[in-house]
């Protein structure tokens, strides 16, 4: 039989010569507290959670909470709005907590700096303990209505959970009549970002040409093949195409293959009479390294009559600096594009 261990010592006599403590290790439970507060950090909808019986204060803000609305731990709603509003807000708030019903609904808040949002919430019983505390989830209304009609084609899903691991945040599909699949799929990825370059905020989507194929029938086709061969066929055949967009990556390294002139020789081919090709060329070094796309453009001008460079880079969040690499044997006009001279060209790609 199992003896529970007592937390002292006797001697013969029974007299208690020695207390004996137990330490609990609370390493694990300060681990799963820190990973739930980072996951409730990166939800993008405010979070708060309040101790009705403490005078409603908050207990819990969530970082979109403090941005949105400036909450903070320690304080109450009537912090950030007036009274009216405050006494208005917490008479649901207390009904919840009162009847231990959930409660969903529309909430204006206009917050003392003028900020007014139009908000679904919703309102809850969670227990740390023994203790009851009110949670409230709540979403910004104010996008969908500044869409207008546009936005009424728009569908809130808090349940909709993306396929791709790496999201971390606000994760959204499109559809197209006709469709029975998402045609596009996209979300933040904030997470995955960071670990190239520190506090970087990234938003994508990748847009799904075989379900848009099913929509649109002869006007799209979509071919999967290895680029040089399949160009290769093109242009010793019938088949020509306006425009050529190279935007291929080996990861972080373009793919130095499809900048030849050998590969550009294919491209020319396969481009009707004033046809356009455009590369997508990133940056090395944080905008520092433009060697490929000196390269490339000298590259350019082996096959095509003329070419221009248009910096399309992003000042608050891109890490890299991007530029469009544009080549056609017609002589257009691009706004955008920067001028060079033969100092700038590199030096000329060809198949190793």
């Amino acid at each position: 039989m199992h003896r529970q261990r007592r937390p002292y010592e006797k001697d013969a006599t029974g007299k208690v010569v020695k207390y004996v403590g137990f330490r609990k290790d609370n390493t694990e439970l300060e681990k799963r507290k820190q990973l739930q507060e980072k996951i409730l950090n990166n939800i993008p909808l405010p979070i708060h959670i309040k101790d009705v019986e403490d005078n409603f204060r908050y207990v819990f803000c969530n970082e979109e909470s403090q941005r949105m609305f400036d909450t903070h731990e320690g304080e109450t709603v009537y912090n950030i709005i007036d009274q009216q509003q405050g006494k208005q807000m917490q008479k649901t708030d207390l009904e919840v907590f009162t009847t231990g019903k959930p409660y969903l609904g529309l909430e204006r808040i206009t917050l003392k700096d003028g900020r007014v949002y139009d908000t679904i919430v919703r309102k809850n019983i969670i227990y740390d303990g023994d203790k009851r505390l009110l949670l409230n989830i709540r979403w910004d209304q104010s996008l969908q209505n500044e869409l207008g009609d546009a936005g009424r084609g728009m569908q809130l899903d808090l349940s909709l959970a993306g396929d791709m691991e790496y999201y971390n945040g606000l994760v959204f599909s499109g559809y197209v009549a006709g469709v029975p699949r998402a045609v596009l799929k996209g979300g933040r990825y904030d997470l995955l970002a960071q670990r190239f370059t520190p506090g970087a905020c990234a938003l994508g989507f990748a847009l799904y040409l075989d379900e848009l194929e099913r929509a649109v029938g002869d006007r799209l086709r979509v071919i999967t093949a290895e680029a040089r061969s399949y160009l290769g066929v093109t242009s010793v055949g019938h088949r020509r195409y306006d425009v050529v967009v190279s935007d291929c990556f080996g990861g972080a390294e373009p793919v130095r293959e499809l900048a030849t002139v050998e590969a550009l020789r294919l491209v020319r081919g396969s481009l009707n009479v004033g046809g356009v090709y455009v590369a997508n060329i990133v940056s090395a070094n944080e905008g520092s390294d433009v060697t490929f796309l000196r390269d490339c453009a000298a590259t350019a001008l082996e096959v095509f009559a003329h070419a221009w460079v248009v910096p399309c880079g992003d000042a608050e969040f891109g890490g890299e600096e991007n530029y469009l690499l544009i080549a056609s044997d017609g002589d257009y006009a691009f706004a955008e594009a920067v001028p060079f001279d033969a100092g700038f060209l590199g030096t000329v790609l060809h198949d190793k």
